[in-house]
């Protein structure tokens, strides 16, 4: 079993796109727990979000801190918090380069907005969209 999401501590992060647009990716008062279990664990009592497979983000096991060398894996919450909340701007951000902020609002990386690389049905939609609507704003614009 492992602990996986906001709850890992290891999503305080801000991304930053170039418009100004900061989304928080972090715990909040009403963040619940999230596990990932292997498909012979039994699934633990109580009010959990329970997913199944391999980690592909930060999880804590063993009281332990797994985290990726990149941020790569703020992509999926990325593309689905902005795919409920403005549409747009997940369209017209695909493959650019986004700040990544810690807490404190100090830069501490990019990531390189390609929704196209989150092994999501979600997420490939959604680079499907934003190649077509990127490439007909250009063709618009003559660009």
């Amino acid at each position: 079993m492992k602990i996986v999401g906001s709850r890992t501590g290891a999503f305080e992060y801000w991304i930053k796109l170039k418009c100004g647009f900061d989304l928080w990716f972090g715990q909040r008062a009403d963040s619940d727990t999230d596990l990932l279990l292997d498909k012979n664990e039994v699934r633990p009592e109580g009010k959990l979000d329970i997913f199944y497979g391999t980690p592909w983000g930060p999880y804590v096991e063993d009281n332990r801190l797994m985290t990726p060398k990149d941020f790569d894996y703020l992509m999926f919450s990325f593309c689905v918090k902005l795919r409920r909340k403005n549409l747009d701007l997940l369209m017209l951000n695909y493959q650019e380069v986004a700040e990544v902020e810690n807490f404190e609002r100090k830069k501490v990386g990019e990531i390189y907005l390609d929704y196209a690389n989150i092994p999501a049905v979600i997420c490939k939609v959604m680079a499907a969209r934003a190649k077509t609507m990127k490439q007909q704003v250009k063709t618009f614009w003559g660009l």
